[in-house]
């Protein structure tokens, strides 16, 4: 998880990784993916993450860790519906 402990407490006093760090893909192909997110909803287990996002359609998808969509929420979670 990235700004949480196991107990989503969000203080998990550790520094920011400053090695051993890199991007590995980049996704900007999906409504939610060119908006962005506000704050960090990011959370993975090795083998896929979850990310959301902050717009009007594709809030919330997960992805295998090569990048591939594995599921796209398309309009079921959105502030709009």
């Amino acid at each position: 998880m990235i700004h949480s402990d196991p107990q989503m407490t969000d203080n998990i006093t550790l520094p920011v990784p400053k090695s051993n760090v890199d991007i590995l893909w980049y996704k900007n192909e999906l409504k939610g993916e060119k908006t962005g997110t506000m704050g960090n909803g990011i959370a993975g287990n090795g083998k896929i993450t979850v990310n959301t996002f902050n717009g009007l359609k594709d809030n919330f998808v997960i992805y295998d860790y090569h990048g591939n969509h594995l599921w796209i929420s398309g309009n079921k979670l959105n502030a709009l519906v």
